[in-house]
């Protein structure tokens, strides 16, 4: 795949898929089929081959492709059609709604999966404008493919069907919910399929596919189904779309429930449910108050080595002890010596933090060097005045690692060192009493531990590209936790068996102590919790189920 391909967002399906979603869709000889972004052509091939197969025409069959190099080659594909050629426009699909074209009683592809951040200008706000036209108030911030799937289905005829691979953000992005909801209100009935295998090894975002049918009739219900991998779309796919397992739309659409929640037993699903109403439990940002950590808007310049210091000779008044990433972490308290350890790897070090006014010659220089001067086209330093002082910089008694692999942390400040936007601030509430003053930060830390938090920030945590769970601040404060009033673990002993890696030990004594201690549950229901965090992290990363 070339890096342009990469910038627009195309990611193209394989025929395996294709064949699949197509066969789903087209269910006659008469059926007119639109893919409305079609690039090199492997729907519109496979739409072809399924409609001569049940004895029509591949003149029913219509595709839009922007990109010439895409448009050339599925024009070269679709030639041996030209006794009944297909029809192939090479155009905008935003800008085409003068165009005549058919009803369709199908709409098949894989649109463009571009990111908000790139998805910007006129090509935004053409096709934010056509979502809107049909009814459809979408976000600035969503990425691409949440506007080309409304506007699709405004091609669709009554009773039409909608297939279409989709990020998997579709059942968890907050801007993905009116695209739900649309769906809820638009088709008889959706279906989400989600594999554990990746659609696309190459791509670094998780897909699923949407089978929805019955356009503008009666809602009958949303399904779940998860597959282990692209093989077993070789079955009968519409055995798939009708063993899927009905879920409950209110709460997928209002962001209560995510894909997360879909993948756990329902019987685990009904326990975390039933404690997220225990008296001893409660959410983390009930009892703490969670922040993003400061944004210096350039780290390179702003976070120092010693080596940096002293070559400069900065002044202490100006630097304070800092935090620069968990590749730091070593275990849930965050100590001077891990501070020293994570400083000579490059992990940890010192934050620049000057006041109003320089007073020091040394830090005059620092200031005026060449990399400083080329930094104040950045939007961050540009627009903050006095440019080098950094707003939100504090010492928080504890901070969250926000983005992880394995699982998020919850850290004892005990080095007071300030942390960056790769962490939140966690300030205990004063009023609630945890622990007494000073013993709140151990307090959270260790009720942080339990199968059950664990599994709360699976669930309400959003997964990205590479296997990474993120915890934006929203997120991070709707996490459930066994009161840390009921008492704490001993957190300097959990940090030496963390030391050495005996996370099973950790476990069964958060376990024991917050779960069966204070909850009152059994060991099956502990067993069930732990079972549903390593299967959600095992997706979440991308290994193959076992059994």
């Amino acid at each position: 795949m070339s890096d342009s391909d990469k910038e627009r967002g195309a990611y193209y399906t394989s025929a395996q898929v294709a064949r699949t979603l197509v066969r789903w869709a087209i269910r006659s000889a008469n059926d007119t089929v639109l893919d409305p972004s079609c690039g090199t052509g492997v729907f519109l091939e496979a739409a072809c081959s399924r409609v001569i197969s049940l004895g029509g025409s591949s003149r029913t069959i219509f595709g839009i492709e922007l990109e010439q190099n895409a448009y050339c080659q599925t024009a070269s594909k679709l030639s041996v059609y030209s006794k009944h050629p297909p029809t192939l426009l090479r155009n905008d699909f935003f800008a085409i709604q003068n165009i005549s074209l058919p009803a369709m009683k199908a709409v098949v592809g894989n649109p463009p999966f571009i990111r908000f951040q790139r998805f910007k200008g006129d090509s935004r706000r053409q096709a934010l404008d056509r979502a809107r036209e049909v009814g459809v108030t979408i976000s600035p911030l969503t990425s691409s493919w949440a506007p080309f799937v409304v506007y699709a289905c405004h091609f669709l005829q009554k009773d039409g069907r909608l297939a279409m691979v989709l990020p998997r953000e579709i059942l968890q992005a907050r801007y993905a919910r009116p695209v739900l909801e649309f769906l809820q209100k638009s088709f008889r009935n959706t279906t989400f399929i989600s594999f554990w295998e990746r659609l696309f090894p190459g791509l670094d975002q998780d897909t699923l596919i949407v089978l929805a049918e019955g356009h503008k009739q009666p809602f009958d219900g949303f399904f779940f189904s998860e597959l282990d991998g692209i093989d077993t779309l070789e079955q009968d796919e519409h055995e798939i779309a009708t063993t899927a397992r009905r879920i409950e739309h209110v709460p997928l659409i209002s962001g209560e429930r995510n894909i997360r929640h879909l993948q756990i037993p329902s019987t685990t699903l009904e326990l975390y449910e039933r404690l997220t109403l225990h008296p001893k439990t409660v959410r983390l940002g009930e009892v703490s108050q969670i922040k993003n950590g400061h944004v210096s808007g350039a780290n390179r310049f702003f976070h120092l080595s010693h080596e940096t210091v002293r070559e400069h000779r900065l002044p202490l008044e100006v630097l304070r002890v800092a935090i620069f990433n968990s590749r730091a972490l070593q275990g849930p308290i965050f100590s001077q010596s891990d501070w020293s350890v994570a400083s000579s790897q490059g992990n940890a070090g010192y934050l620049l933090h000057i006041g109003d006014k320089v007073v020091h010659d040394t830090v005059h220089t620092y200031l005026n060097r060449k990399e400083a001067l080329g930094l104040l086209q950045r939007y961050k330093l540009r627009t903050r005045k006095p440019w080098y002082r950094i707003p939100g910089v504090t010492v928080p008694p504890t901070f969250l690692s926000y983005m992880s692999g394995e699982r998020c942390w919850l850290i004892q400040n005990e080095a007071n060192v300030v942390v960056p936007n790769t962490f939140h601030t966690v300030v205990p509430h004063a009023e609630k009493n945890i622990g007494g003053d000073t013993n709140a930060p151990a307090s959270l830390c260790s009720s942080w531990l339990s199968s059950l938090t664990r599994l709360s920030t699976e669930l309400e945590g959003h997964t990205l590209g590479g296997g990474m769970l993120k915890l934006e601040p929203s997120e991070a404060k709707r996490v459930l936790l066994v009161s840390p009033t009921q008492g704490a673990l001993d957190l300097k002993t959990v940090n030496r068996l963390v030391r050495k890696d005996a996370w099973d030990q950790v476990q069964e004594m958060a376990d024991r102590h917050f779960l069966e201690g204070i909850l009152e549950l059994s060991e099956r229901e502990c067993s069930m919790l732990l079972e549903a965090v390593n299967l959600l992290s095992q997706e979440r990363r991308g290994r193959r189920r076992v059994g």
